[in-house]
């Protein structure tokens, strides 16, 4: 995992499964929003990615942890930005 920014890491929580954290929370409703908005099912966004749609369910709910370089993939998989899934969330 060399080279991966770890957002629980940087918001001192590495190392649990269990963030709930409120940037995990805003981060997975930014990423549903865009999901819905493109009409997107959870399923569809999972294939894209190669994981399961419960894998996505927990990120859109803050319920697991999400590195810098996955938040690039989703963004990519919804043609979109890691910078706009992020704003306001991070920065």
């Amino acid at each position: 995992m060399a080279g991966m920014i770890d957002l629980a890491a940087l918001m001192g929580g590495a190392g649990t499964k269990e963030p709930i954290e409120p940037v995990y929370k805003a981060l997975g409703k930014a990423i549903a929003s865009l999901r819905e908005g493109r009409g997107m099912s959870q399923l569809e966004l999972a294939q894209k990615l190669g994981k399961g749609s419960s894998t996505i369910a927990e990120i859109e709910t803050g319920k697991t942890r999400i590195l810098v370089s996955d938040v690039e993939k989703i963004a990519e998989a919804l043609g979109s930005e890691p910078r706009l899934l992020m704003t306001g969330v991070w920065f």
